[in-house]
């Protein structure tokens, strides 16, 4: 949103998908929740991609966590999966903290 209040879209398509790379052309599939860091990286509890996205302060969209299948288990980037991600912390860069709801666990920072 502008400061003047006027709503435009930053980054994504519109259709739902998941691709990483440029603003115009990344795509997501129901982003659920946003953080953002202090240096201005915002983290994207992408849902129904099972993954956890990440959008530079230009735009560039990349995947940070999550092989994409619909399972649990701890592991770094890719090797970490998701069961429908709803909520995430930015903590100090470059932590993060995603809830995982219905499986009782709370992974350590990303």
């Amino acid at each position: 949103m502008s400061q003047e209040g006027a709503v435009r879209t930053f980054c994504g398509t519109g259709t739902p998908g998941h691709r990483d790379g440029q603003p115009q052309s990344a795509q997501f599939y129901y982003p659920a929740d946003l953080a953002c860091d202090a240096e201005g990286t915002l983290f994207v509890a992408d849902r129904a991609n099972h993954r956890i996205r990440k959008i530079t302060a230009k735009g560039h969209v990349s995947t940070l966590a999550g092989s994409g299948s619909l399972s649990v288990s701890d592991g770094k980037g890719q090797a970490a999966s998701f069961s429908w991600p709803h909520s995430i912390v930015a903590e100090p860069s470059p932590k993060g903290t995603v809830a995982r709801r219905r499986h009782g666990r709370l992974p350590s920072p990303l």
